[in-house]
């Protein structure tokens, strides 16, 4: 089987493009989940913080669930709660700056307090 010198020039040139292709894919891949990674340390879950008594200075949404960042600049992740009686419903999405977030320690019950009313929700459940 014989190549001619642009045959082979072609076949290297789909080669090194291939790998180059595999490469960015590869560093790709590895830079998302770095990040994804440095934000899981940044901002714990906050089901399992403990007492947590502050205003959310910011918060970030993210596929459905929330990092929020506090008056004493303690991070945390709200990953799920849901109380239908309100709207929007998932806290997620019901967090806004300024509200006055409150958490016992060894307690999944967030109350959320706004002006002078006050809303429930449980991490991790849905109440009807």
């Amino acid at each position: 089987m014989s190549y001619s010198k642009n045959g082979v020039f072609e076949i290297k040139f789909k080669f090194i493009i291939g790998l180059l292709c595999i490469l960015i894919f590869i560093v790709g891949v590895g830079w998302i989940l770095s990040t994804n990674h440095i934000k899981n340390v940044n901002y714990p879950d906050l089901q399992n913080e403990g007492t947590i008594n502050e205003r959310i200075l910011t918060i970030e949404i993210e596929r459905g669930f929330a990092r929020v960042t506090f008056g004493n600049e303690k991070q945390g992740t709200v990953y799920f709660a849901r109380n239908n009686s309100y709207s929007p419903s998932d806290l997620s999405f019901f967090l806004k700056k300024d509200d006055l977030f409150w958490k016992e320690e060894n307690n999944d019950t967030i109350k959320i307090i706004r002006g002078n009313e006050s809303f429930i929700f449980v991490l991790g459940k849905e109440i009807w």
